[in-house]
């Protein structure tokens, strides 16, 4: 495998979903995301800080895959060594098997939260790995919850898939937050602003990420929890465990050694594919032009 030769053959493109830098790269799913990231290369941070930044404002501009109630993990290189960053969920403590015999309970609504843990690792990296001061890694989150971004097919198709489960739960939550007047999708194109997020990125801009486990972001995740029969307590977020650090795995694919997250994730998938793949001829793997 010619990495160069592969390399060489992208060409920019004029949307500028390919396109070339010479200096450092950021790419995610939504360009707000990736701009976020790139603004901190421009201020002097570096890729931990760029990476934070950019998984913040995912968050805010993509949240049917992202967001501050999640989970997360992370494969970085530094110092020339690899490290996999394990930031599993944990289960809340009073989830047991009778809760879940319901089926719904499984997969919606408020028993179905894990504790998030989105926001634990992206703290943990920039404190440990990170340049720049945390108010300039969360700045842009804010600033897109406030000003808004422009909703896409893809959002609005979701919304319209899922508005009869945002609307089964009682406390119209998810409702009040993700479709119009909390009743309808919003339209393609619609300027899409997040008031109350913007408010809780401004929290934890300024007392840290620890503010929305321990503190008063903390204090409204359990009221809520409490008020709409939810599992999560003060001391599952309290005492959310810092994230591991393991060893990641590795295999080598035509001459290039591919590094990926060990389990929990999925990485051993991807190299067990690429392991079977490797007993391929090449000619089998290229891509051929359809017929006319």
């Amino acid at each position: 495998m010619n990495i160069e030769q592969i390399e060489n053959s992208f060409k920019t493109s004029a949307n500028k979903k390919s396109t070339f830098a010479k200096k450092g790269m950021v790419s995610s799913a939504f360009p707000n995301a990736t701009k976020a990231g790139v603004e901190m290369l421009k201020k002097g941070g570096n890729a931990i800080d760029a990476a934070c930044a950019t998984a913040l404002a995912l968050g805010v501009c993509e949240p049917q895959a992202s967001g501050l109630g999640g989970q997360s993990m992370g494969i970085i290189h530094v110092n020339g060594k690899s490290y996999a960053i394990d930031g599993s969920s944990r289960s809340p403590s009073l989830a047991h098997s009778s809760i879940y015999t319901n089926k719904k309970n499984r997969r919606l609504g408020y028993k179905a939260t894990t504790v998030p843990s989105t926001l634990a690792v992206i703290g943990f990296l920039h404190e440990r790995y990170g340049r720049l001061e945390w108010q300039k890694i969360v700045a842009p989150s804010i600033n897109i919850a406030k000003k808004g971004y422009k909703i896409t097919q893809l959002q609005h198709d979701l919304q319209e898939r899922e508005k009869e489960n945002f609307l089964s739960i009682k406390s119209k939550s998810g409702a009040k937050y993700f479709l119009k007047d909390g009743l309808e999708s919003y339209d393609v194109g619609d300027r899409f602003i997040q008031e109350d997020l913007a408010e809780t990125f401004t929290a934890i801009s300024e007392y840290g990420y620890r503010v929305f486990y321990q503190g008063e972001i903390a204090k409204k995740i359990v009221q809520d929890m409490k008020k709409n029969q939810g599992l999560i307590q003060e001391e599952d977020l309290a005492y959310i465990p810092e994230p591991l650090i393991r060893k990641p795995i590795r295999r080598k694919y035509r001459g290039v050694s591919v590094v990926t997250l060990p389990p929990p994730a999925a990485g051993r998938t991807l190299l067990l594919t690429l392991m079977m793949l490797n007993n391929l001829h090449a000619k089998f793997l290229r891509s051929s032009k359809p017929s006319t």
